[in-house]
């Protein structure tokens, strides 16, 4: 009997629209019934944490537009601005059940983030979105 993934909620931030759609389709396959929640945006990632909400989790692009929000110096120009939308994430309320994973192909190393949390860093260079999908699917199903 299949699981019932309507209680996990995944949170999906990369600017590049057809990445967050990918993740969705195959979050679809891979877990039916879960939420996927696509954030194309630096801006739209900080509201949803500001929301306060729960989550299982969240995957997060690492060189992004600053957007509105964040400033040119706390990003490096782009290049962090997924470690600062993570160490906000890590330093907010919301409860986050399963991992955050840095999906990315900047080079980092969990020492970048500056927090306590586990964040796990799966490289594009190595890992595909379906990769991540079914890191995520077999978290979930207890086999990862």
């Amino acid at each position: 009997m299949p699981k019932d993934h309507e209680n996990i909620r995944i949170a999906v931030v990369d600017d590049r629209g057809s990445v967050v759609d990918e993740f969705e389709q195959l979050f679809g396959i891979e877990l039916p019934g879960a939420t996927v929640a696509k954030f194309e945006s630096a801006d739209e990632a900080l509201a949803a944490i500001d929301a306060g909400e729960e989550w299982s989790f969240w995957i997060v692009d690492l060189m992004m537009p600053i957007g509105t929000v964040l400033s040119r110096g706390e990003t490096d120009d782009g290049l962090s601005t997924g470690i600062v939308v993570i160490k906000r994430l890590v330093e907010s309320s919301v409860t986050i059940s399963g991992d955050i994973i840095a999906f990315t192909l900047r080079d980092v190393v969990v020492a970048d983030f500056q927090v306590d949390e586990n964040i796990v860093i799966l490289p594009k260079r190595e890992h595909t979105p379906t990769d991540v999908v079914v890191r995520v699917r077999d978290t979930v199903n207890g086999e990862g």
